[in-house]
């Protein structure tokens, strides 16, 4: 398995989003109960809106490894994406 860096992860949340996203329409057009299909819609969204926040918190996580390493400080910084050791590039 290839290894995760931080461009990857950035990109591929994105298109995870875009792809949620056609899926919901795609969903809401061909299922037609109500119920269904707002059920869909919801799991659909939990699922865009985890994978937006999981982006953010290793955008922040990224930050705080660079300002260490600009100034220095010991120690690593574990960056993660659903779990997932991420590779933050040091220049």
């Amino acid at each position: 398995m290839p290894e995760l860096t931080l461009d990857n992860v950035k990109v591929g949340a994105v298109a995870a989003l875009v792809v949620l996203g056609l899926l919901a329409l795609v969903i809401a057009s061909i299922i037609r109960k109500l119920t269904a299909k707002v059920v869909a819609i919801a799991l659909l969204a939990t699922a865009g809106y985890a994978v937006w926040t999981q982006r953010n918190a290793l955008q922040e996580c990224a930050e705080r490894a660079k300002d260490r390493i600009e100034i220095g400080e010991p120690g690593g910084v574990i960056c993660t994406f659903f779990g997932r050791s991420v590779t933050v590039p040091t220049a």
